[in-house]
């Protein structure tokens, strides 16, 4: 006989939240355990209370000053001590408290939201208190260009504050000293770029940028020689009553033809 199991999205979030709360309970006790979220997608804080019928909840956000997040007591949320920084975007895992979970889903995570959080739960076997650090990654896009003889590196809405490095290969004796500039948004998001001045001289190499927070990096390559090898040549074939157009495009070392006929030039 053949067993068939569906997993539907309920259970495969119940399973998730399982899975996280089992290694948060494998963290180091010198320190409190750490949640990335990225920026402006969802996230869940873990935490465990006593399964109870009866059970108070009060999550906390301590690196602001201790504001209210979100708070359950009488089998229902009770939001009219909730900071306006969570308003509309916090929730509770209802159907699973009574046996335990008191995990926190926060939405549209912002960069304010970054720092220490507190779960304090109690029932009629007493209270508990414990502590989580959520940190808010914006995940990086490279964007490398060639402008004229310059190599334009830039890359936008990233957080933490980023880093941007050259290199080229084969090495070479090629100096690389490009400034960099730095931007910040009122979202207290990064923007970053730099260019570098191509020579003639050093057409043949590969030029990489990379751009790097303390959680995440990215790196983009841009050759000239590809770029030279895949420029465009055209013979112009007058005759009959038309104009045949002949596109030769060479890319990578491999020559591909179009043929175009305009009428009536």
């Amino acid at each position: 006989m053949i067993h068939v199991f569906v997993i539907t999205s309920v259970m495969a979030e119940i399973l998730f939240l399982f899975l996280v709360i089992q290694t948060l309970n494998w963290a180091q006790t010198n320190g409190d355990p750490t949640v990335t979220c990225v920026f402006r997608q969802n996230c869940i804080l873990p935490c465990n209370v006593d399964p109870s019928s009866d059970t108070i909840i009060h999550w906390d956000h301590l690196t602001s000053g201790g504001h209210n997040v979100h708070s359950y007591y009488d089998t229902e949320d009770q939001l009219g001590r909730q900071d306006q920084q969570f308003k509309g975007r916090t929730s509770l895992f209802q159907d699973l408290i009574s046996r335990g979970n008191g995990s926190l889903r926060l939405t549209g995570v912002k960069i304010q939201d970054e720092g220490r959080y507190s779960c304090y739960s109690s029932t009629e076997r007493g209270s508990r208190k414990t502590f989580i650090q959520l940190k808010v990654e914006a995940l990086i896009k490279v964007s490398i260009k060639l402008v004229e003889n310059r190599i334009i590196c830039s890359s936008e809405w990233i957080y933490p504050q980023p880093e941007l490095s050259w290199s080229v290969y084969p090495p070479s004796e090629l100096e690389i000293n490009s400034p960099t500039m730095v931007h910040q948004t009122e979202e207290q998001l990064y923007s970053i770029s730099s260019s570098l001045l191509v020579s003639d001289s050093f057409k043949d190499l590969t030029y990489s940028c990379t751009v790097s927070s303390s959680r995440n990096k990215k790196t983009a390559s841009f050759s000239k020689k590809e770029v030279m090898e895949a420029s465009k040549v055209a013979a112009i074939i007058t005759g009959g009553f038309g104009l045949w157009i002949l596109i030769f495009v060479g890319i990578s070392g491999k020559i591909r033809h179009r043929l175009w006929f305009l009428n009536n030039l």
